[in-house]
């Protein structure tokens, strides 16, 4: 064989993976899409007030947790690796009507474990995107996404960090 006909076999080859790869990322931004259009759909339903994000086995991102909205997030976030961590603030605003109508501003708290930070990180950032759009969407009830940014956490956080 010739030099160039091997390096025609050896594009092919990296073509057709490539496009193998690409198949596998589309699903995998497929799969995360759903699942937070699922948690953007827990959350207008009030059931929910923050998203624990990690590594799967094979899909990159999952969203493994959903909190109810009377759970103890401060408690749950203690529990995890703080030095090792970090957070994902997003600032979200919404009325409930009860016996009274009332606003609740709330703060949803992400959990990125560090597996997914370097370039699962750009993953996340659309994920993130998808969240707000979605949510915004369907509810037209943010106020202010300005308070969205990430924090490395080194020690223990103080309590009114997230509230």
């Amino acid at each position: 064989m010739s030099i160039l006909t091997k390096l025609i076999l050896i594009s092919c080859f990296l073509c057709i993976l490539n496009l193998v790869e690409s198949k596998k990322l589309r699903n995998i931004d497929a799969y995360i899409d759903q699942r937070i259009k699922d948690a953007v759909s827990d959350l207008d339903q009030y059931r929910i007030s923050g998203l624990k994000i990690q590594p799967a086995a094979q899909d990159g991102i999952e969203l493994v947790e959903t909190y109810p909205v009377e759970e103890d997030i401060f408690e749950i976030l203690l529990a995890q690796d703080q030095d090792k961590s970090s957070i994902y603030m997003i600032n979200v605003s919404y009325e409930i009507e009860a016996t009274q109508q009332m606003t609740i501003d709330r703060t949803i708290l992400c959990y990125i474990s560090p597996a997914d930070q370097g370039a699962k990180s750009v993953r996340w950032e659309k994920a993130f995107a998808i969240f707000k759009s979605h949510y915004y969407a369907k509810t037209q009830k943010f106020n202010d996404f300005s308070g969205f940014e990430k924090e490395g956490i080194v020690a223990l956080m103080p309590q009114p960090w997230f509230f």
